[in-house]
């Protein structure tokens, strides 16, 4: 009963950092939000803030998505796992709303401010300058979740190893994400989330060493 009290604690305290931290750090970051509707600012800036809201929120939800499908994979013996499926899906969705309207924020606020749609962003463009290069490994990242979301919805009605295989591709597709954040987001100013950041790494680096430990011993 004890143990299931602290795990039951553990879960409302990753959900409640999962809904507050970002909005912390976008506050600490961006300061006084009401400027945005008492000045004059340049155009679009507003939205552009917007688009950091949802993008910090879309970095730490692609994380828990990621450990906590690393978990379920290692939690062979779960009596629950169906219900941690349905839960990984869930999140899943909003995960991919949350980044979606980054993206779709951002270029909308970028087409305001230069007075034509910005479809650029949305090419990746590797062999640009600093910015655009960052740019363009978020515009990756997005693409390899969308082959990893259409991987699973596939494996779920075609039981092939491939497809399991794709689902996969979200991983490096955090790692694209961390980079593009921590380059050209201002958040990383901040000790705190400089923190976090090497958590989540470790997090990551932590769960999928034990899953290849676990394969490696199976293979034996």
């Amino acid at each position: 009963m004890a143990l299931k009290m602290i795990s039951f604690g553990l879960k409302d305290i990753i959900f409640i950092s999962l809904l507050i931290v970002p909005g912390l750090v976008l506050l600490t970051t961006t300061g006084d939000i009401t400027i945005y509707f008492d000045y004059n600012v340049l155009d679009g800036q507003f939205l552009y803030i917007l688009s950091k809201f949802f993008g910090l929120y879309a970095i730490f939800f692609v994380c828990a998505q990621l450990l906590f499908g690393l978990y379920i994979s290692l939690e062979n013996k779960s009596n629950n796992k169906s219900e941690q499926k349905q839960l990984h899906r869930t999140f899943g969705v909003i995960t991919l709303g949350f980044i979606v309207l980054h993206i779709s924020l951002f270029v909308l606020a970028v087409s305001i401010r230069n007075g034509h749609f910005a479809y650029k962003l949305l090419l990746p463009n590797l062999l640009g300058n600093y910015y655009p290069f960052m740019v363009s490994l978020g515009v990756l990242a997005f693409v390899l979740i969308i082959f990893s979301v259409v991987s699973v919805l596939i494996y779920r009605k075609n039981n092939n190893v491939i497809y399991r295989w794709g689902h996969r591709l979200t991983l490096p597709a955090f790692i694209l994400i961390l980079v593009h954040s921590y380059t050209i987001g201002s958040e990383t100013r901040i000790f705190a989330m400089q923190c976090i950041y090497i958590l989540m790494l470790a997090g990551l680096t932590y769960f999928t060493s034990k899953i290849l430990l676990n394969v490696s011993k199976m293979n034996l």
